[in-house]
């Protein structure tokens, strides 16, 4: 398992920002993943640091 690898991305609009150690077919994957949960992701984002 790959520890150093890392990957930013906007949750709006779903893009990728920055990735260190992705292969095309990860950054698809978890492309997706964020898609799919985008709601999820943005409500846990803003609860966090809007308190």
């Amino acid at each position: 398992m790959h520890t150093d690898r890392t990957e930013s991305l906007w949750l709006s609009p779903v893009r990728i920002q920055n990735n260190k150690g992705f292969n095309r077919t990860e950054i698809n994957r978890i492309q997706k993943l964020v898609e799919e949960h985008q709601e999820q992701l943005v409500e846990g984002w803003n609860d966090f640091f809007n308190g």
